[in-house]
């Protein structure tokens, strides 16, 4: 009964997914579908896959599911990941570890309908119907308003997040804050402007070259604070080539005469910011750069109208001064239980991390 409920279209060519007719109707989900989040837009979905087309082996999977004039959409990719790894594939979304978000882009259906009958549909689909190609499936990044606590939970994490509906101003909103923050925040405004003039910039759709050339610099201060943070080459570059130009990505700096003592590169789409990656030049921590800089793009937001200023995936203590709300996500996964694919899954996920723990 569910499989005559659904009908499961898997695009597998990235001709026919990058076609002009098809995009058009990709953004229409998006515009239309509660469900929507920037990291499926098409721009950030085509400089992920940009990145790792060239070093990972990697097959689209792009599913369109439809029950009567209902839509759902989730893109997702086909990796067949190495020998070091026993020949491991697993069907994910596109965006992996590097996006936050991964809900499936629902159209025209209700959250709770599509909860009870999606999940299961999608669970028969993928067991019997795609068995033969991966040996699991792993949806991460699913938040609470679509998931179904039947279908194959494993772990949740946290997003704080904060409503900036209720703020005329940004006064307004640094008078909510904690004093022992809004006190460090005025102080620390002080101090950088003892120091020279202090400028925040958002860099324009018209300002791509000046963006990729500040770039460089943000990303090895970055691999310096944080060098165990995996990076593909050249993936911020496409972020910022596909999405500047689309009106998303909100690529920003702090800099105090000429010189730039902080960085963030994160987005913008409909009423949410999302903060994304921050970094700040270490030999100016004493005036806490990454700070004044969140408490710019705060106010920026604030300014622009939006609803919700989303600090994304973690429980890091800075943001709970900053934030008066959390949003759950979940991981999904569903194991294929022909002989082959248990050994490789066993290997990948129990023998391979122990005989790292050997090595190193």
């Amino acid at each position: 009964m569910i499989r005559q409920n659904w009908e499961f279209n898997w695009i597998t060519n990235w001709d026919d997914i990058w076609s002009e007719s098809f995009v058009s109707q990709w953004k229409t989900w998006l515009e239309n579908s509660p469900s929507a989040h920037v990291f499926f837009h098409p721009a950030l979905v085509r400089a992920w896959v940009d990145t790792y087309l060239p070093i990972r082996n990697i097959q689209p999977r792009i599913l369109v599911a439809q029950s009567q004039s209902a839509t759902v959409f989730l893109p997702m990719v086909l990796w067949k990941k190495n020998w070091k790894n026993a020949f491991q594939r697993v069907l994910i979304p596109v965006g992996y570890s590097d996006y936050d978000y991964h809900d499936p882009i629902i159209y025209n259906m209700a959250p709770a309908t599509f909860r009870s009958t999606f999940w299961p549909a999608f669970r028969e689909e993928v067991t019997r119907h795609l068995s033969c190609e991966y040996d699991c499936v792993q949806l991460s990044g699913m938040r609470e308003n679509v998931i179904d606590e039947q279908s194959f939970i494993v772990e949740k994490e946290v997003c704080p997040c904060c409503d900036l509906g209720g703020f005329a101003d940004c006064e307004q909103f640094i008078n909510s804050l904690k004093k022992s923050l809004r006190g460090d925040i005025r102080r620390q405004l002080r101090r950088m402007a003892e120091l020279g003039e202090v400028t925040y910039h958002v860099f324009s759709k018209q300002e791509e070259k000046a963006a990729f050339d500040s770039l460089g610099t943000f990303i090895e201060v970055h691999k310096d604070r944080w060098p165990n943070a995996y990076k593909a080459p050249g993936f911020h570059k496409n972020i910022v080539k596909y999405g500047l130009s689309e009106g998303l990505v909100h690529y920003s700096t702090l800099s105090i005469g000429s010189d730039i003592v902080a960085w963030h590169l994160g987005f913008i789409d409909r009423d949410r910011f999302y903060y994304y990656m921050p970094a700040h030049q270490p030999c100016y921590e004493k005036v806490s750069p990454s700070k004044v800089l969140l408490y710019h793009c705060v106010v920026d937001a604030i300014k622009r109208g939006i609803s919700i200023f989303d600090h994304l995936r973690g429980e890091e203590n800075y943001k709970s001064g900053w934030t008066d709300q959390v949003q759950h996500i979940y991981s999904m996964r569903l194991n294929q239980p022909a002989l082959m694919s248990y050994l490789r899954n066993t290997f990948v996920d129990y023998i391979k991390p122990r005989l790292n723990e050997v090595v190193s």
